[in-house]
C-alpha cells in the first residue's frame, strides 16, 4: 500500500512539475507550498498521535518486552518535543502554521515509533 501510495506521490510530483510554465516565478507558489506542506505535517502528526496510543495500548496487552516498549515511547517523547517546538508559533486551527522543518520532524519520529510498535505486534501475531 505504501508503495503506491508513494508511486502516486512522484506521479503526480512530475505532473505538476512539467505543468508550470517554464518562465513562472516561484516565490508565491513557494509560500503556499510551505503552508499546505505545514498543515498535512501537522494533521497526520496528530492522526499518528492517536494511532500510537491504540498501538501501545496493543502492545502491552500482547506482552511486547519492555525494551521495545522503551524505544518506542522514547521516540514518541522525541516527537513530542519536536510537535511543541512547531507550533511555538501556533496551530492551523488559530490561524497560524507550525515551523515547517519541525513539524516533518515530530512526524517522521511519531512514524518511527509507530513502526517500532507495529513490527513487534506483527513478531507476537
Amino acid at each position: 500500500m505504501k508503495k503506491v501510495v508513494v508511486s502516486i506521490l512522484t506521479l503526480f510530483l512530475i505532473g505538476v512539475t512539467f505543468a508550470m510554465p517554464i518562465n513562472a516565478t516561484t516565490s508565491t507558489s513557494d509560500e503556499g507550498g510551505y503552508a499546505a506542506l505545514s498543515i498535512v505535517w501537522y494533521y497526520l502528526y496528530l492522526r499518528n498521535e492517536q494511532k500510537f496510543d491504540q498501538l501501545y495500548n496493543q502492545s502491552i496487552q500482547l506482552g511486547v518486552d519492555n525494551q521495545t516498549l522503551t524505544l518506542a515511547l522514547e521516540l514518541k517523547q522525541n516527537a513530542t518535543i519536536y510537535f511543541n517546538e512547531s507550533i511555538a508559533y501556533g496551530r492551523p486551527e488559530e490561524g497560524k502554521l507550525p515551523i515547517l522543518w519541525k513539524i516533518r520532524l515530530a512526524y517522521l519520529t511519531i512514524k518511527e515509533a509507530l513502526a517500532v510498535l507495529e513490527n513487534a505486534i506483527q513478531t507476537l501475531s
